[in-house]
């Protein structure tokens, strides 16, 4: 069944992506605020449900509403740095500021982490590096975020009672358990994969036939070769939006840096509308022609 999800997830990023891209060739506009809306309906759906008890939202699971969240509130963000009034940049402060906090509400550590990454975005240092520079160290980021799944799954094989098993269970609980059925599924066919989790190490429920790491996860499914196609795809991802070096892809790049953080940890990936959104953010950005404005607040 993931693979089947995933074969519609990606295919909705690219085709999102490509409509915001001619969309926003001709009304700029029209994608982030699309982006926004959709957040806020999701935010305020997710506030006014009162049978939602476990905070899920209507994706019925609370991390992918919290990264949708965070994928609105950096559409907000682009909209606040190119506003030209007091009362208008004062506006997509607050909706971006109250996208932002959703995570909170979602409970959704990874989401949160996301969010002040995107928040970094308001700091004109942070401006100032540019679009490319950030990029590259968003990049880094993720590698350091799955090296450190992979080491905390390597630590919870010590058995019970270890020191690194309970750092691990600690730190992240049953997902290092996860990480590591999803690593021994990997090794046992390191060039193609396993096909679907489920059996074996990662157990028979519907929790745990995703690896909670969208690396660990391509690697255990598809081997090597689907983990080479991955780091291909985000490698064109952050050279391109280096290359157009705006003030739209160099807050794309602080999303998506999100999304790669959060995606490490969780199986936000197989969701179709959370790749769409961040499709169409990255899309719109990578087309818009303003030159960057990193030096004003």
């Amino acid at each position: 069944m993931s693979s089947t999800v995933a074969a519609f997830a990606l295919p909705a990023a690219g085709l999102a992506g490509l409509g915001a891209a001619l969309t926003a060739r001709r009304w700029p506009l029209v994608v982030p605020l699309l982006l926004v809306a959709i957040g806020l309906v999701l935010a305020i759906a997710s506030l006014v449900d009162t049978r939602d008890l476990h905070r899920t939202g209507p994706l019925g699971y609370a991390n992918a509403s919290a990264a949708v969240c965070v994928a609105a509130g950096a559409a907000a963000l682009q909209l606040h740095l190119g506003a030209r009034t007091v009362r208008l940049r004062r506006a997509t402060l607050a909706v971006m500021l109250a996208l932002l906090t959703m995570p909170l509400w979602f409970r959704s550590r990874a989401a949160a982490a996301g969010a002040l990454i995107v928040l970094a975005g308001l700091s004109p240092a942070v401006r100032r590096l540019g679009a490319r520079t950030v990029a590259s160290m968003g990049a880094v980021l993720v590698l350091v975020t799955v090296l450190a799944t992979v080491g905390l799954a390597l630590l919870w094989q010590q058995g019970p009672g270890a020191t690194g098993r309970l750092l691990s269970e600690r730190l992240v609980g049953v997902r290092a358990e996860i990480w590591l059925g999803a690593l021994e599924q990997w090794r046992a066919d390191p060039i193609r994969g396993g096909g679907e989790l489920g059996a074996g190490t990662t157990g028979g429920s519907g929790f745990r036939r995703f690896a909670h790491s969208a690396f660990l996860h391509v690697g255990a499914v598809t081997g090597s070769l689907g983990v080479i196609a991955l780091v291909l795809v985000a490698g064109l991802l952050v050279v391109a939006l280096g290359r157009a070096d705006t003030q739209a892809t160099l807050v794309a790049g602080l999303a998506l840096t999100a999304l790669g953080v959060q995606a490490s940890v969780d199986y936000v990936g197989h969701f179709v509308v959370v790749l769409a959104v961040f499709g169409g953010l990255v899309g719109s950005a990578l087309t818009t022609c303003d030159p960057p404005r990193s030096g004003q607040p």
